[in-house]
């Protein structure tokens, strides 16, 4: 790795602007190729990927229902992370064998996404069994807040956060600290590829199996946090450690240092541990039993909205660097660093405000 990085600085400095545009047509060709190819399937792809999104929508409102009825709150993050370890475990385990798959060509990729699509199935097959403890009074609670009878909407979205300023402020800063996120996981890709030339393997390492594997060995620690405190407390604490593993990803990248880089993985995967306990549980914190599952599709909705907007945005100021300069393209990640700096800053400012009250 020490002698790749100094070859693509050389590389970089040794271009003339004739290279750079070579460059730059090139990638042009590429996406109009794909513009191409998309044009002949981008309406069943596009229908297949709106009807993929539609159903993670639902089982992620549903879950979070099942989950505040069946656990207490002061237990609730304990319960539930156990519950994500063994997602993680998993996640990491099929990452792992996608990345040597794909490295050694073992057997035909879509094999792949034939396996994931039947452990989906099996998945959904064997959570029809999941019991809803004290389910009439979580139908009483629903029952007296009208939600039983007015499905959710945009139009219920708009008068949660009109009613409840609160929570309002709190997806404002989750907005800029989440978006932050994704496009750090989209520059990371084209960073790696481009700008480090890193094998597959090691790219999904870096991406997927350390932070995966490393999430069940901090979730415990996050989960203790979480019960003991509100959200935003919690968040104020949490958002730091998303903001330090960003950090130290961007030194990583721009010290083409690969031990830093994967210690980078190791505070990504801790600080996503704890993201993923305030993502699932955090709304509890402002709704009553009976508004729970609405005031997770507000979250559910709007996360959505940034998933797809702050990616292309990443791709975007990356592309932008590059067209500017060769090599310019991974200061590119000073935008996830300074978003989600700015959410971890909002979420301070809302438990000093929640401290004096």
């Amino acid at each position: 790795m020490g002698a790749a990085r100094p070859r693509a600085r050389a590389g970089r400095r040794g271009d003339g602007g004739g290279a750079r545009q070579a460059a730059l047509r090139r990638r042009r060709a590429a996406l109009r190729g794909q513009s191409r190819r998309g044009a002949g399937v981008g309406g069943p792809g596009l229908l297949q990927r709106a009807l993929l999104r539609v159903g993670q929508g639902g089982i992620l409102t549903v879950r979070a229902a099942v989950w505040t009825a069946n656990y207490q709150r002061n237990v609730l993050a304990r319960i539930t992370g156990r519950i994500a370890i063994v997602n993680a475990i998993a996640v990491a385990t099929s990452a792992a064998l996608v990345g040597w798959v794909l490295e050694a060509r073992a057997v035909d990729a879509r094999w792949l996404y034939g396996a994931g699509a039947a452990a989906g199935l099996t998945g959904a097959w064997l959570y029809r069994s999941m019991r809803v403890r004290r389910e009439f009074r979580l139908l009483a609670a629903e029952a007296a807040s009208g939600a039983r009878s007015d499905p959710f909407s945009l139009r219920m979205l708009m008068e949660i956060l009109r009613e409840d300023p609160s929570y309002r402020e709190y997806m404002l800063w989750m907005g800029i600290f989440g978006a932050g996120n994704l496009i750090l996981t989209a520059q990371l890709v084209l960073v790696f590829s481009e700008q480090l030339h890193l094998s597959s393997a090691t790219q999904i390492g870096l991406l997927a199996v350390v932070p995966l594997i490393t999430q069940p060995l901090f979730m415990p620690w996050w989960a203790r946090l979480f019960d003991g405190s509100h959200v935003v407390r919690y968040r104020s604490r949490q958002g730091w450690a998303i903001v330090l593993a960003t950090a130290a990803m961007c030194a990583g990248v721009f010290s083409g240092t690969l031990p830093l880089l994967w210690v980078g993985a190791v505070l990504l995967g801790a600080a996503q541990a704890g993201a993923n306990l305030g993502w699932n549980l955090g709304h509890n914190d402002f709704a009553s039993i009976g508004r729970a599952q609405h005031y997770m599709g507000v979250h559910v909705t709007l996360t959505g909205l940034r998933g797809g907007l702050a990616p292309p945005i990443g791709v975007l100021a990356y592309m932008a660097l590059e067209g500017w300069h060769r090599g310019a393209g991974e200061f590119a990640l000073l935008l996830p660093l300074a978003m989600t700096a700015a959410g971890a800053l909002g979420f301070n400012r809302m438990q000093g405000a929640l401290a004096d009250a």
